[in-house]
């Protein structure tokens, strides 16, 4: 069986996300979202794109490096927008600031030059700037955090008024956060299951178009199923 890369398993660095090409049914992609570990101890979070073998036995981990963009702090989730193709992030900011970004080629996030939150210690973030020029801003932020998780576009009849909308995990919002937007900005918020009180770690939406969310406990993690009027 096929090995993934190398992988920084300490703290909140671990592998975060699998998903499949779009055109998987042809070319047989996967792409891996990881803690990736540097000789200096550091870590930074990479994607890598592997191709399954025609049995499904093994992993061809033989792409070229690429770096699609950078200055992210900690990527949680990602999802491709439907309709535009472009990719959208959840990422963790320290204390506060906590970012929902659209990627562009080549783009720079900020980290760790600006940030809408500050450090642990509660000293600033670089020089304290939210936003400078050459740096790409995010789409929306979120201060106090809410530890976003996965992510994902909902895209199906079951919620028929939610139809575009994107849903987040909220580990410490403790919630799934229903995002409408406006192109690539945020109008309305809204956060559902809140009244469980469960920290959410990952949200996904079924063939039949209901909401599944896995929630974050280690002696009682389960998975949560919404329905309309349920």
């Amino acid at each position: 069986m096929g090995s993934v890369p190398p992988v920084a398993d300490v703290g909140q660095g671990g592998l975060l996300d699998v998903t499949v090409d779009p055109a998987f049914a042809n070319n047989r992609l996967l792409w891996l979202a990881y803690s990736e570990p540097a000789s200096d101890g550091t870590n930074s979070t990479s994607v890598a794109r592997a191709r399954l073998s025609a049995d499904g036995t093994t992993l061809e981990d033989d792409a070229l490096p690429e770096l699609w963009s950078y200055g992210h702090r900690n990527v949680q989730g990602a999802a491709i927008h439907p309709e535009t193709g472009k990719l959208w992030i959840s990422e963790h900011g320290p204390r506060g600031g906590d970012e929902l970004n659209v990627l562009e080629p080549g783009g720079n996030y900020g980290w760790p030059l600006v940030s809408h939150g500050v450090e642990y210690s509660g000293q600033p973030v670089g020089r304290g700037r939210r936003s400078a020029p050459g740096l790409e801003d995010p789409v929306s932020t979120w201060t106090p955090a809410i530890a976003p998780g996965g992510i994902a576009f909902y895209r199906s009849g079951a919620f028929p008024g939610w139809r575009g909308n994107l849903l987040v995990s909220g580990l410490r919002a403790r919630a799934i956060l229903r995002l409408e937007l406006e192109g690539e900005a945020v109008v309305h918020e809204e956060r559902l299951i809140a009244d469980e009180g469960r920290r959410i770690r990952d949200v996904a939406v079924g063939p039949d178009g209901v909401i599944y969310a896995l929630t974050d406990d280690e002696r009682d993690g389960s998975v949560l199923r919404l329905t309309p009027g349920g």
